[in-house]
């Protein structure tokens, strides 16, 4: 659907050490040779061209160095933005933070460009699931998030491998994953965070709506009477707002649909055979392994169902603020197109 250009000007630390830099989009993936940071960019001009296939694709950038003695010193900054929060055919030179744990760890100096091939593409882009509609009517599920991590693996295990110097799968994960594997605290405190932040607009429109009852600002309490009795008076417009709703629900369909989770069977204790009886001690703890597993996966899906509203309800966020602009316009030029479809008969209606 578009073409992503990623040039990295230079990137800023706070701490001066020998390190690299790993940059991802979508599926495709470059890595720096190794520099020495200090208060000046060491990288310039690194650019490239990735093929933009779907709107949900994110950008990630991680710093790290070539220490491999702990798993907390080799992480230097990261940085993961969604590509939609670009404005298409328009150049973007920012210094954007890099984050560890939450605090900020420097910065990266990226211009950033997005451009598409045609209209129907971006739009197509924007309200097509990710998976067929035969697909889905034959009973298989989206298979796009096992794909991407089939993917990922497979980069993983090069720079494990074969890169030099090699980064190890411990650090390229926390690196590049989207946390959404492994079960964790902080990460279903920050979900709850997400999902708060969001919700405290929502209750400063309900105290303006309960300002409006009071009477505190008399003209505007008129005028929401007036919007009111032409709500009522005129039907077409309920069929304007479920064409907003469905416009909403279109776009949240990337990250609605996760797809089926992959089923693994447990791994066979090599301790036992077939035909051996086991004994208490044996049975209590495959109990106890299995109860803790089960509970794991239980908080796993509590995380990501966390996640996924969070991550709607930014995109709604973002929808109404113009944080994203391109679904913003997509978005009101279908409202206001049912809008004139609805209107057009109460319009062209002879007396």
């Amino acid at each position: 659907m578009g073409l992503v250009k990623v040039l990295l000007h230079g990137v800023d630390l706070d701490v001066v050490s020998e390190c690299f830099c790993i940059l991802r989009c979508g599926s495709y993936w470059v890595r720096t040779k190794p520099a020495v940071l200090g208060s000046k960019p060491s990288w310039r001009n690194l650019v490239f061209f990735v093929p933009l296939w779907s709107s949900n694709e994110h950008i990630s950038l991680a710093v790290l160095n070539n220490a491999t003695s702990t798993r907390n010193a080799n992480m230097l900054g990261k940085l993961r933005f969604r590509i939609t929060s670009l404005t298409p055919n328009q150049q973007l030179t920012a210094d954007y933070p890099l984050t560890v744990d939450g605090s900020t760890k420097g910065s990266a100096k990226m211009t950033l460009e997005w451009t598409y091939r045609t209209v129907g593409s971006l739009v197509a882009g924007y309200v097509k699931p990710r998976f067929t509609e035969e697909l889905f009517w034959l009973g298989i599920h989206n298979l796009c998030p096992d794909l991407d991590k089939e993917v990922s693996a497979v980069a993983m295990a090069w720079l494990d491998k074969q890169a030099q110097p090699p980064i190890p799968l411990a650090i390229s994960r926390r690196a590049l994953s989207t946390r959404r594997d492994n079960f964790e605290f902080r990460v279903t405190q920050e979900n709850w965070r997400r999902i708060s932040s969001v919700a405290s607009s929502f209750q400063r429109l309900a105290s303006g709506f309960e300002r409006l009852q009071r009477w505190e600002s008399p003209a505007l309490s008129i005028l929401a009477m007036a919007g009111i009795v032409v709500f009522v008076a005129y039907p077409h417009v309920v069929a304007a707002v479920l064409c907003a709703a469905v416009a909403l629900h279109s776009l949240g369909v990337g990250l609605s649909q996760r797809g089926a989770e992959t089923v693994v069977a447990p791994a066979e204790d090599s301790a036992s055979r077939p035909g051996e009886p086991k004994s208490a001690d044996d049975e209590n703890a495959l109990g106890l392994r299995d109860k803790y597993k089960k509970m794991m996966e239980f908080a796993l899906k509590i995380q990501n169902i966390l996640d996924d509203i969070a991550s709607i309800t930014e995109r709604l966020q973002a929808l109404t603020g113009w944080s994203d602009p391109t679904s913003s316009l997509i978005f009101c030029l279908l409202l206001a197109a049912r809008s004139a479809g609805s209107s057009a008969p109460l319009l062209c209606r002879t007396p």
